[in-house]
C-alpha cells in the first residue's frame, strides 16, 4: 500500500478524509500471503497519528466476478441462503434479471455493441445497482462472496456505497459494468464488525439496503 500527500493543501488540519484505492490479498501478487487482522485499520490509526483531523477512512474498490455472478443467475449461496432471502429483495433481484436480460444476449456482446454508463437507461442502473447490492450486502459472507469484499468485511468495514461509473475503464465494464464500491473504516467499530462478519452477519449502510429492493 502507498499513501500520496496531496501537494496543494498545506495545512495538516484540513485533511478530514483518508482513501484507501483498494489493497487486498486477492490480489494476484498477494495471494497466499498473510496480510494479519485489520490491515487497513492499523494504517488508519498511524495516518491518525500523523494527520489527528483525519476523521472519515474509506477504500475505493473493484467488485471483480460481479457481472460472472449475474450472467449465473445471481444466486447468493445455494438454496438455503436463497430461502432466507426476503420476498421483496427475491422479487427485486428477479425484475432486475430480467431487465439486464443476460441470458437473451452477453455481456460481451452488450458492450461490443456500445452499453456504457453514460447512455444506459434508468432501469438498467437501477437494476444494476440493486443487483450488487445483494451481491455484497447479502453474499459476502457466503463461500462464493466477493473475495474484495470478504477482504475489506473481515477487516472489520462496512459497506457503504455503491458508485455507478466509478471505474470506466475496459476492465472495470467487463468485470463489473462499471460500478465500484467504498468500504467505510469505523475505527470504533472494526473489531465489532469483523467478529459479526465471522458468523455470517455482514453491516452495511441505509443507502446500500435500500437499493435492494429499488
Amino acid at each position: 500500500m502507498w499513501i500520496k500527500k496531496a501537494e496543494t493543501v498545506h495545512q495538516t488540519s484540513n485533511y478530514k478524509v483518508a482513501a484507501f484505492y483498494s489493497i487486498s490479498n486477492c490480489e494476484p501478487g498477494l495471494r497466499g500471503v498473510s496480510m494479519g487482522n485489520f490491515l487497513i485499520k492499523r494504517v488508519a490509526e498511524q495516518l491518525h497519528a500523523e494527520f489527528p483531523s483525519l476523521k472519515t477512512f474509506v477504500t475505493l474498490s473493484p467488485i471483480p466476478g460481479f457481472i460472472d455472478w449475474v450472467a449465473s443467475g445471481a444466486d447468493i449461496g445455494g438454496e438455503k441462503a436463497s430461502v432466507q432471502l426476503k420476498p421483496a429483495i427475491r422479487t427485486a433481484r428477479e425484475q432486475a434479471l430480467e431487465i439486464i436480460g443476460l441470458e437473451k444476449r452477453s455481456w460481451t456482446e452488450r458492450l461490443s455493441s456500445g452499453w456504457h454508463p453514460d447512455n444506459a437507461t434508468e432501469k438498467e442502473k437501477s437494476a444494476l445497482m440493486c443487483l450488487a447490492s445483494i451481491y455484497l450486502g447479502l453474499g459476502s459472507a457466503g463461500r462464493n462472496g466477493n473475495p474484495v469484499a470478504k477482504f475489506h468485511l473481515g477487516n472489520g468495514a462496512r459497506l457503504h456505497q455503491i458508485n455507478w461509473a466509478g471505474d470506466l475503464s475496459r476492465k472495470g465494464l467487463r468485470q463489473s459494468a462499471a460500478l465500484m464500491v467504498n468500504y467505510l473504516y469505523d475505527l470504533s467499530s472494526v473489531e465489532e464488525n469483523h467478529e459479526r462478519f465471522t458468523l455470517g452477519e455482514i453491516d452495511y449502510s441505509r443507502a446500500v439496503g435500500r437499493l435492494m429492493t429499488p
